[in-house]
């Protein structure tokens, strides 16, 4: 069993003879393009004799290719994988979005649009800051087609998604509501969440209250879980 690149008509070499079969298995997204960390590696990518995955940072030593005589020779994206020592699988998940009062609005209902993301932050040595790796969206509804939610009752969102986090990263949620008015401003406030590694629990998200002048509240629930 190994990991090869399964995309293109042509499957490598596999060393049980044959091309790679990938049926029955599952589709690995793997970074790339980033710099590595203390907690992954990088130098990895395909060989594109056999297509399997290898390390190419010993530059004297490639590793047996069934594909060639010579041994692996690298292609493709420069991948960067992480270590699993010490990660949490952690699961955020956007639950729903409440109307908690319409205000100032006319009628009964509050007309909401915005976006909410998640992603990995981590410190990039070469660039000497926090990047972000990998954001993924729960939330986003243009100003063109917003979610009408009636006073006092939610719109079920029930959308997740895992990342894996290392020591010395960040859970990054970011987020921002409006609601569209023939008065005064749209916005109902922004949020911008970094929970570091060591506060990575299975409990709910304090986002607060989106509030605007005009007494129109919106509440979003939201919550993380360690798999």
């Amino acid at each position: 069993m190994e990991m090869f690149w399964n995309g293109i008509e042509r499957k490598g070499a596999c060393p049980a003879g044959g091309g790679h079969d990938g049926h029955g298995s599952l589709d690995f997204s793997l970074p790339h393009n980033v710099p590595a960390t203390p907690n992954s590696q990088d130098e990895w990518g395909y060989c594109k004799n056999c297509m399997a995955m290898f390390w190419n940072g010993d530059t004297g030593r490639k590793g047996e290719c069934p594909g060639s005589t010579v041994g692996h020779s690298w292609q493709g994206y420069p991948f960067v994988l992480p270590h699993l020592n010490d990660v949490k699988n952690v699961v955020v998940t956007l639950h729903r979005i409440l109307n908690d009062n319409t205000g100032d609005d006319p009628g009964n209902r509050l007309e909401i649009s915005g976006r909410f993301d998640v992603a990995r932050l981590c410190f990039g040595p070469e660039a000497g800051k926090l990047i972000t790796l990998g954001s993924f969206n729960l939330f986003d509804r243009p100003g063109s087609d917003p979610q009408e939610i009636i006073e006092g009752t939610e719109f079920p969102v029930e959308r997740d998604q895992q990342l894996m986090i290392f020591p010395g990263e960040f859970l990054w949620i970011t987020g921002k509501l409006l609601e569209q008015d023939t008065f005064g401003e749209d916005d109902l406030g922004d949020r911008d969440i970094r929970i570091p590694f060591d506060a990575l629990t299975n409990t709910p998200i304090d986002l607060g209250v989106f509030a605007d002048g005009h007494d129109q509240r919106v509440i979003v629930t939201m919550s993380t879980r360690v798999v």
